[in-house]
């Protein structure tokens, strides 16, 4: 079985729906885990927050089950 970690990330989501910072709150314990997670929020799309009819920057918390390469 392979080890995973769970490092928690605090990301800022703009008004288009992407991450535009990203910062690591709990470490996995590697560094280079921990910038994969924000690689991959970096990338993603988000659907973002509404305030009534207006979109709005949001903060959100995500949890990133990463493993390390084979």
């Amino acid at each position: 079985m392979r080890a995973t970690a769970t490092p928690k990330y605090r990301a800022k989501i703009s008004r288009l729906g992407k991450a535009i910072r990203v910062d690591v709150l709990e470490s996995s314990g590697d560094k280079k885990l921990d910038e994969a997670g924000i690689c991959l929020l970096e990338r993603l799309k988000f659907h973002p927050a509404m305030r009534g009819n207006e979109k709005v920057v949001t903060t959100s918390v995500f949890l990133i089950p990463l493993s390390p390469p084979k």
